[in-house]
């Protein structure tokens, strides 16, 4: 499917995807999907919530924010990725706006209503292999990169 240009995806080129997930052999399953779906995309592992805090306070002080946060739920506990969701809407940096969608092996209901009400963008339950890995993040991209408007550089997203 052919997507409409759109002035904000110049910045793109040059984009980063932060990964927040707790667990190693998830982010290389992550990882491969990224690097073939998004080649162009630099992608960020921080393995807990601090480290996560740490690096977007860091992107506050440099004036570049990821373009999208993929966040895991359960890092290890789930309200520990709840926080992380709490705590990346409440920044007062543009770092707030900037996309999040939750991962999670959990389709329970609370889980996924939680998550909304705490400002997710979308909520998608892990795959179970590397090739539903692989369907999943060709969509990402289609939704994310071809067919949604971002902010412009004056939020989240570096000019």
């Amino acid at each position: 499917m052919a997507f409409p240009q759109n002035k904000y995806r110049k910045n793109r080129k040059n984009a980063r995807i932060l990964v927040i997930e707790d667990q190693t052999d998830q982010w290389t399953l992550i990882l491969q999907a990224l690097e073939s779906q998004f080649p162009e995309v630099q992608a960020i592992w921080k393995s807990s919530a601090p480290a996560a805090t740490t690096f977007l306070e860091e992107c506050a002080d440099a004036g570049s924010y990821p373009q999208l946060i993929l966040l895991d739920l359960y890092l290890p506990e789930r309200e520990t990725g709840l926080n992380m969701l709490g705590t990346i809407r409440r920044m007062t940096n543009p770092a707030r706006q900037c996309p999040v969608v939750v991962l999670s092996h959990s389709d329970s209901p609370v889980d996924i209503r939680e998550a909304y009400d705490l400002g997710a963008n979308s909520y998608i339950a892990k795959p179970l292999n590397q090739d539903d890995w692989m369907a999943y993040f060709q969509t990402l991209r289609e939704y994310w990169w071809q067919a949604v408007m971002l902010p412009d550089s004056q939020s989240c997203f570096p000019g």
